[in-house]
């Protein structure tokens, strides 16, 4: 329920120049595309077509046209996106505004949506997978293969190994607001193999508004003859913060953690 004079306009998006010639005589656009539970998921044994995995990491073909022929007609628009992973945005996200991934949410995903695009919520979700450029930089993929073998890398970690940029990493997510870190800081320098040492760091909210970040601990082992990851996630902490406000996060550090 919108007050102040706000009026919403619906088009059901099948017939793309419709959508965008109603687009243009609106302040800012909302496209909403993405995939269901028929297109990936679990297979359903006796619909023959219906789940499964996906091949192709790309959006529907007639999605990508709903969104370049909107954002052609307006400068705001914005796309939200329904899926259950990683999708591809080369070729058109240069083209829009915004890109919101709301995942599968569910029977109030409505209203969450609109509490964040009226900007009642802050943002504050980060990326749980890695969304690569293209189809070629995951490993390979073949849905029939009866067995598969993969190796130890995968996710974040093979990319940062082979040096490939991804369109998004792992544990990306903006925000309506800008946060900082400083003073990093540890309890200790050097622990005993059954032992822990404390991790500090301070986040401030540098923007105008007040939000919720989700600082992030990643660890390498540099010197280690040993075949490592460049860096793997060990912690994460949420924390809240009004507009100038600065807090500490703490993260606990094993030494099997390492």
């Amino acid at each position: 329920e919108l007050s102040g004079g706000v009026e919403v306009l619906y088009h059901d998006g099948f017939h793309p120049g419709q959508a965008a010639t109603l687009a243009g005589s609106c302040d800012a656009a909302v496209v909403v595309v993405g995939f269901t539970g028929r297109d990936e998921g679990e297979s359903i044994p006796y619909m023959k077509g219906v789940g499964g995995d996906r091949e192709d990491l790309s959006l529907r073909p007639r999605d990508i046209a709903l969104i370049e022929a909107v954002a052609e007609a307006t400068d705001r628009c914005l796309v939200v996106v329904e899926a259950g992973s990683a999708f591809l945005t080369s070729g058109w996200r240069d083209k829009v505004g915004a890109i919101l991934v709301a995942w599968y949410p569910g029977m109030e995903g409505g209203r969450a949506l609109a509490e964040i695009l009226f900007g009642e919520v802050n943002p504050s979700g980060k990326l749980p997978v890695t969304f690569p450029e293209d189809n070629t930089q995951p490993p390979p993929f073949d849905k029939r293969a009866e067995s598969v073998e993969y190796g130890y890398y995968h996710g974040y970690r093979l990319f940062d190994r082979e040096g490939m940029r991804p369109a998004y990493p792992f544990g990306f997510g903006l925000s309506y607001t800008r946060y900082e870190y400083s003073d990093l800081r540890l309890s200790a320098f050097c622990m005993d193999e059954e032992g822990e040492i404390t991790v500090e760091a301070d986040v401030a909210n540098r923007g105008e508004r007040s939000g919720e970040e989700v600082a992030q601990l990643y660890v390498s082992c540099p010197a280690t003859a040993v075949d490592r990851p460049p860096k793997e996630l060990k912690g994460f902490a949420r924390v809240r913060l009004e507009s100038g406000e600065k807090k500490t996060v703490s993260f606990r550090l094993r030494a099997a953690d390492l």
